[in-house]
């Protein structure tokens, strides 16, 4: 249990209200002056009147105020201040030393000069007037002087005089005077003088005892396991106080309760343990009737209390979220607690590593707080810390706290370029920022070279970049895509192993003889060779390249890798082309089986024969525009040299010997007018394959839509099919596989190279094949 020193505040009432009728101002003033207190004054200054032309001038020069005490009985007492001014004598003695008379014509009535017997002699003395006047809200007080001053032989002119002190004028406890000085009338040559004055509260020593409002009882806190406890005792006698708990919070005071408790007696005030936070005040203040405003003592017993600190801590909440892709949180607890918010990176060990400092901020209750140009991330979390150490931690994904599977496989990393343009990457590793070739999680150097490619060509994810752009950059990549790396290899000694084995024992058997047995055999050894070409692709594709051929294993990965989710799925495209030769066929019908394998719902006249025939190629071209339109497909116009000729000859541009295919020649009757009426936004892609075709080439009627090469710019004619709402990790899985795209695409378009232009239609499979078979043999890489 211990006594607290108590502080006071404001708020305090206007004391003149409360001073005895007994109290009566008093005025004096140095030897050698006379000074007395006039009544009934008006307290009239007038106005500024110019110096007299004869005769001397009282000047005030220097005004000050104290607090003063005026009592009729112990602890009786009222607040004031006393005034005090220095007074000069301005002018000139003439020739026999005596000042003249002032003019009577100069209107300076209540300044003149008159005799008066001093010591048994008569002297002349200058009489003069002091106007004093004292203002606060909502009263003021006046009061007039008569001072008179000898003119004998003393050299006062030009001099000090003396001094003059008024008593009193009230105030109120802490409250504010507004106090003035000047002569009556005022001359030129001797200002008003101005002062404001703040009383005093009821920590002044002399005010405690005397002032009954500044008289409160004694107050000591205890606290123990389960309450706090605050006796009040020693209350004066007569007197009636109010308590009032409340917590004391920058927004505002909160109070425990709605009403305040009167005290009228010792008491004891009891407090629940879990209330008791550093902010917990409390407030006293006397009960006086008709006054609401008497000072209060207030006390704050707990702001040092290393217990109550920590209850507030406890009491406190951090909460998360990410909106609009901006990170922000919002903090509460019962008091304004010192501490900062610090942005922190969540990884596998599942400590949390505080990022940039730039990124910190200083920590306020309810207000919430937002981390602009802090990309929103599932491993991003949020701490407060105050004095080094952690009391609040809030996640984005608040279950990686309990399974640390759940977390994604990122790592972080912090990029900078130095004076001379040269790239540098650091990657977090427990806590600490290690070069990318020192890191264990990044020791591989297929690994390494992976990633470090990845964030110079900006495949990671962009997560805060420094305003300056002096601080560094901090991404994040993920880890999946290369995960295969660690355990394909395994998998490969595995599989080849168990073939073997399987060989051996299908030699070692006796039972199978003739061409049954040959045959089962050769069937069991094709199926093991299919397998392990089949992981023998994977391989090529997730690590080390290979020399084994790409036509198959990258169209099989697509099939595993997508399954119902990818980017493209539901997505209708209707494929128009002119068949030039076989061998462009052949590419067409690559780039349709790649697109049908990424879920693409294609119409392609190479499998559609029999549809055709039977209904003709204009029914068929008008039907499945119609389809695609409705669906919210894309029509693709597959330029080739065949395609160019074909439009300059049906028109009319120029003409040629070559033969235009009926098919495209139809595609163009359907799909000219949209060109000509400009409704071909968002419906209409144009591509060639740049090695047979340049884009410039391309009928400048048909580039009003966008124009891709391909193979070059497969990615963006993907991305163009898929359309704006694809996430990220849909555009980068597209990515990945636009490049094995790519590599089966350059292959076809060798072949094609190698070929002329008959402009004479071949086609692959004859008319009346079923629609499937020929869908089947056009891409004969896609069988498995």
């Amino acid at each position: 249990m211990w006594k607290l020193a108590l502080a006071l505040v404001l708020l305090y009432p206007s004391s003149a209200a409360l001073q005895p009728e007994a109290f009566l101002d008093t005025v004096s003033c140095s030897d050698g002056l006379s000074c007395r207190l006039l009544e009934n004054a008006l307290c009239i200054a007038g106005e500024t009147e110019p110096d007299p032309e004869t005769g001397p001038v009282l000047v005030l020069t220097e005004m000050s105020i104290r607090n003063k005490l005026r009592c009729q009985k112990h602890r009786d007492c009222i607040l004031c201040v006393q005034v005090t001014l220095r007074l000069g004598l301005l002018g000139e003695k003439d020739d026999t030393g005596i000042e003249s008379p002032a003019q009577p014509d100069r209107g300076t009535s209540m300044t003149s000069t008159r005799l008066k017997k001093h010591n048994g002699k008569m002297e002349e003395f200058l009489q003069t007037h002091v106007l004093l006047s004292a203002e606060t809200y909502p009263s003021s007080h006046c009061a007039e002087v008569e001072v008179l001053i000898p003119l004998g032989p003393r050299d006062w002119y030009n001099n000090t005089l003396g001094l003059l002190h008024f008593d009193c004028f009230p105030i109120s406890i802490s409250g504010e005077l507004y106090v003035s000085a000047s002569t009556s009338p005022p001359y030129l040559s001797s200002p008003v003088l101005q002062l404001t004055h703040f009383g005093p509260d009821c920590s002044w020593h002399e005010a405690k005892d005397a002032l009954r409002l500044c008289q409160i009882p004694t107050m000591e806190v205890s606290v123990g396991l389960e309450e706090a406890v605050l006796r009040v005792w020693d209350i004066p006698e007569g007197q009636h106080f109010y308590l009032w708990l409340y917590l004391n919070q920058t927004s505002g005071l909160e109070g425990l309760s709605e009403n305040v408790t009167l005290l009228t007696a010792p008491e004891n005030v009891s407090l629940p343990i879990s209330q008791v936070f550093p902010c917990l005040c409390l407030q006293v203040w006397p009960k006086v009737e008709d006054y609401d405003d008497s000072p209060r003592t207030f006390l704050c017993p707990f702001t040092n209390s290393a217990e109550a600190l920590s209850r507030a801590w406890a009491k406190s909440h951090l909460k998360v979220k990410a909106f609009r892709g901006v990170l922000s949180c919002s903090f509460s607890a019962p008091c304004d607690l010192p501490g900062e918010l610090v942005p922190c990176w969540k990884g596998e060990d599942l400590a949390c590593h505080p990022l940039h400092p730039q990124l910190r901020k200083g920590l306020i209750r309810i207000e919430l707080q937002e981390f602009p140009g802090l990309r929103p991330h599932p491993n991003l979390c949020v701490q407060v810390i105050s004095k080094e150490s952690t009391y609040l931690q809030s996640c984005l994904q608040e279950e990686i706290k309990e399974n640390s599977h759940s977390m994604r496989q990122d790592l972080l990393f912090w990029t900078t370029l130095d004076s001379q343009g040269n790239f540098s990457a650091h990657v977090l590793e427990q806590g600490t920022w290690v070069h990318i070739a020192q890191a264990v999680s990044t020791r591989n150097g297929l690994l390494k070279e992976a990633l470090q490619n990845d964030l110079q060509s900006g495949e990671c994810m962009l997560m805060w970049q420094a305003e300056d752009g002096e601080n560094g950059t901090l991404w994040t990549c993920s880890l999946e895509k290369y995960y295969r790396t660690r355990w394909i290899l395994a998998w490969m000694i595995t599989l080849f192993g168990l073939c073997s084995i399987l060989f051996v024992l299908l030699l070692k058997k006796e039972a199978l003889k003739g061409k049954l047995a040959v045959f089962h055999f050769l069937s069991i050894k094709t199926t093991a060779a299919a397998s392990l070409e089949r992981f023998v692709d994977v391989f090529s594709v997730v690590g080390r390249p290979s020399n084994i051929s790409l036509s198959s294993g990258w169209l099989r990965l697509l099939k595993e890798d997508y399954g119902s989710r990818g980017a493209l799925q539901g997505r209708h495209v209707l494929l128009l082309y002119s068949p030039d030769h076989v061998a462009f066929e052949r590419l067409v019908g690559t780039l349709a089986g790649a697109l049908t394998q990424l879920q693409v719902s294609v119409s392609l006249e190479l499998w559609s024969r029999g549809e055709l025939a039977s209904l003709g190629p204009m029914q068929w071209l008008h039907a499945q525009r119609q389809h695609i339109m409705q669906a919210g497909g894309t029509v693709v116009l597959l330029f080739s040299p065949g395609a160019v000729t074909s439009c300059a000859e049906w028109l009319g541009w120029k003409q040629t010997d070559a033969k235009p295919d009926n098919t495209f020649l139809a595609s163009l009757n359907c799909i000219l007018p949209d060109f000509q009426t400009g409704k071909t936004k968002g419906r209409y892609i144009v591509a060639c394959f740049e090695k047979l075709l340049a884009v410039n080439e391309i009928p400048g009627l048909f580039r009003s839509v966008p124009a891709y090469p391909l193979p070059s710019q497969l990615f963006a004619f993907l991305l163009a099919l898929a359309g704006p709402g694809i996430n990220y990790e849909q555009r980068s899985s597209l990515k990945r596989h636009a490049v094995w795209i790519s590599k089966s695409l350059e292959h076809a378009v060798k072949e094609c190279q190698q070929k002329e232009a008959s402009w004479q239609y071949s086609p692959l499979l004859p008319l009346q094949s079923a629609d499937q078979q020929i869908k089947e043999n056009s891409h004969p890489f896609v069988a498995f």
